[in-house]
């Protein structure tokens, strides 16, 4: 069940000019206050691609599967082989190595992520789903490959509770340290003015047109604000870093951060 803010209120994105379909919600944990654009997007559940880099170390972490952000993992080209057409480009090309949780995360890197989700199995990795609440709570099409484009769904609005959670330290089930250790993975900037604390997920879920999410938390001078967005589109451009850069300028246009 989604625990909806007191508070809320549609917000207009138009004039950044977004070329994608686009589902947002920010949620200001000071006023209780959550701010949509696109209600529709944000209760559609879809797939979460990497964003499920955070549950993941979460239960990597609660488990001992991983013992820290230093755990180190070694690539096996067999297991876990690299389309050669993808050898060089980003960030596949640093992909081909030992990855520790901190690099892994840092690169979005596939393989570690699914090795890790083996390491903990079907019995406990469901078990922390359902303590979760995540989404549909559907592993069924693979223990090691069911947010790629697999089995789970989950909506904006169920990213940010989950987020919101994660943020006070309030998520049932795992400690204090390992909510620490997986918000230190999050950090991607800190300004005088901010902390910005996210990961980025893409997935070529239909034959047309592909799925980006940014969802994090930042930190400002106004208190601590939730976020999730979700783009749906074929552009190019859902690799790269504009979903980052839009989720600025939305965080910017609340009037949320000076950049």
């Amino acid at each position: 069940m989604i625990a909806f803010a007191q508070n809320q209120e549609e917000i207009d994105i138009e004039d950044l000019t977004v070329p994608f379909q686009t589902g947002v919600a920010v949620y200001d944990i000071a006023t209780d206050t959550y701010y949509r654009y696109n209600t529709e997007q944000c209760e559609t559940r879809f797939s979460p691609a990497s964003t499920f880099k955070i549950p993941n170390s979460l239960i990597g972490l609660q488990t001992g599967v991983l013992t820290d952000t230093t755990f180190i993992i070694e690539y096996d080209s067999i297991k876990y082989p690299i389309d050669p057409e993808d050898a060089n480009k980003e960030p596949y090309k640093h992909w081909n190595k030992a990855q520790s949780l901190r690099s892994a995360f840092k690169l979005s890197c596939v393989w570690y992520y699914r090795e890790v989700a083996k390491r903990i199995g079907e019995e406990e990795m469901r078990r922390y789903i359902d303590e979760l609440g995540y989404g549909n709570k559907d592993i069924s099409s693979g223990t090691d490959n069911f947010w790629l484009c697999g089995s789970i769904k989950i909506s904006i609005n169920e990213q940010i509770e989950i987020l919101k959670k994660l943020y006070l330290n309030m998520l049932d089930g795992f400690s204090r340290e390992t909510m620490d250790k997986v918000k230190s993975l999050m950090l991607y900037e800190s300004t005088e003015n901010y902390k910005l604390y996210g990961k980025t997920g893409y997935g070529n879920c239909w034959k047309d047109k592909n799925i980006g999410w940014y969802v994090g938390f930042v930190e400002t001078k106004t208190g601590p604000k939730v976020f999730a967005l979700n783009l749906i589109g074929s552009s190019d451009m859902l690799k790269d870093n504009f979903r980052i850069v839009l989720t600025k300028r939305i965080l910017k246009k609340l009037g949320f951060i000076e950049y």
